[in-house]
């Protein structure tokens, strides 16, 4: 491992190490920081295994992807807020699991198109060709990736002015 992976990894636990004693001091129970240890635990083991070959390369999946990088922030997030889950947190979480899916999906998509840098003749039922190459192929793609991210920062910055003004 390099140390330019180690650095931000040893910072991110520390804030999440902090974040367990200010949880302490806050509920006075041993519980609610140790479930935040669960989950500090739980990214740091995506963390590793999705950017390594852990397990041959399993949890550089789709699946794990939308998990740690969308639906587990989500329920961390709502978990130090709320010292509780629910049930819209988990749909909330879901749904930005879904979205990382579809992110992640078009991306390998366009980056593949992007890297081979294909000219493909397309011909259309009722008979006509057309020829288009990389840049056109992936552009209504990379255009939903861009619309995906403006969806998610306006479903944040929402839930944001939602807990400020309730």
């Amino acid at each position: 491992m390099e140390v330019l992976f180690l650095v931000p990894l040893i910072a991110a636990v520390s804030i999440g190490a902090y974040g367990m004693l200010i949880l302490y001091d806050a509920s006075r129970s041993l519980i609610v920081p140790l479930m935040l240890l669960v989950f500090i635990s739980m990214e740091t083991f995506f963390l590793v295994a999705y950017n390594s070959d852990i397990a041959k390369g399993r949890f550089h999946s789709t699946a794990s992807f939308a998990f740690s990088w969308a639906a587990l922030p989500v329920i961390i997030s709502f978990y130090v807020n709320a010292l509780t889950m629910t049930l819209s947190a988990v749909l909330v979480a879901s749904a930005m699991a879904a979205t990382a899916g579809i992110e992640i999906t078009l991306s390998r998509w366009c980056k593949d198109f992007r890297r081979k840098n294909p000219t493909v003749e397309l011909q259309f039922a009722d008979g006509p060709k057309q020829n288009l190459n990389a840049p056109e192929l992936i552009a209504s793609p990379e255009k939903a990736l861009k619309l995906i991210v403006v969806a998610v920062d306006l479903l944040s910055i929402g839930l944001i002015v939602h807990k400020l003004l309730t």
